[in-house]
């Protein structure tokens, strides 16, 4: 076998003692005929999570490669991906798998390089990725991309892919995704100005990845998305009200990035994901008054009727919902 890497992984872990042993696992079992290397960066957990890289990277020395930090670097701001991985990775393609989700298909890597090889015209790959509890039970019929999506397996033309993302919010998990370096090599070379404001970095580069070229999406379960995993971004993110809406507030501000870098092509779609986001926003600080300058909207249709309720008692009663300082 030719020793020249294909695959970079990139594996964020923090604090993921309990999961972290079936996630290299996912990795060490994948079947290729090519060669692949697991960047595993522990970001200086506080449990046991770097002890079982160790173990992992003298077991499979030549697919794990420990990175693990003494110090924090997501407190210092540091872009872990970006300033730390990208300048030692070493594939020409790039999946992502952080370290609470898990590879189901011990083929996963090959089927998509197949895909990405025999398609030039696709900048990225994807997959069904199913949920599962905290515990790993798998959340039946509960898939991302949502089940009864509008498209089936193959190609997503650029257009439509971008139209996808914006309609569809996130359509495709970060489990899922492997994409081309050269993607990565443009995108850190151009560094957009929505680089830098979108809350989720993922989603960036996807609506970057859109701006490129085409997505190939397969229509198979090959990994799974554990929810409300301890210490996860999102489980976190959600328990800090005022986060999370500062972390709404700063999406407006890039998807506004995006549509100037664009050049205004998505611009209906991207001005109905503002407003979606602004109604958010109106739910989260209990400003729910707000929300009354949209009700033909679409985005406010599709809310539930308590929302309508509440937006009409804070009109009628302006200071029944007026937070305690």
């Amino acid at each position: 076998m030719n020793r020249e890497i294909k695959v970079s992984v990139i594996n964020l872990c923090y604090n993921h003692e309990k999961y972290i042993r079936k996630t290299l696992e996912g990795f060490v079992k994948q079947k290729t005929n090519f060669c692949f290397e697991v960047l595993a960066h522990d970001d200086a957990s506080t449990d046991g999570t770097a002890n079982i890289i160790r173990e992992f990277a003298e077991k499979y020395p030549d697919i794990i490669i420990p990175i693990l930090q003494t110090d924090n670097q997501h407190s210092k701001k540091v872009h872990i991906r970006n300033t730390l991985l990208y300048p030692i990775m070493r594939g020409k393609y790039i999946a992502v798998c952080e370290g609470d989700d898990y590879w189901e298909d011990e083929y996963k890597l090959q089927k998509q390089v197949d895909m990405l090889e025999k398609y030039s015209d696709c900048v990225i790959c994807t997959h069904d990725v199913q949920k599962v509890t905290e515990g790993g039970e798998v959340i039946v019929g509960d898939l991302i991309p949502a089940t009864g999506n509008s498209y089936s397996e193959g190609m997503l033309e650029q257009d439509r892919f971008m139209r996808e993302i914006l309609q569809n919010g996130y359509p495709f998990h970060t489990s899922s995704f492997m994409y081309r370096k050269s993607l990565l090599d443009r995108y850190m070379d151009e560094k957009p100005e929505f680089y830098k404001l979108f809350p989720i970095g993922d989603f960036a580069l996807l609506c970057y990845a859109a701006t490129c070229g085409g997505c190939y999406y397969i229509h198979e379960v090959m990994s799974s998305y554990r929810t409300n995993a301890v210490g996860s971004w999102t489980t976190r993110i959600k328990t800090d009200m005022q986060k999370l809406s500062e972390r709404y507030k700063k999406g407006i501000m890039a998807l506004e990035s995006l549509d100037q870098f664009t050049e205004y092509k998505y611009h209906e779609d991207i001005c109905n994901v503002i407003i979606r986001d602004e109604i958010t926003i109106y739910i989260i600080d209990r400003t729910y008054r707000k929300m009354l300058k949209y009700i033909g909207h679409n985005s406010l249709k599709h809310r539930r009727v308590k929302y309508l309720l509440l937006a009409i008692v804070d009109y009628i009663l302006p200071d029944i919902f007026v937070k305690k300082k």
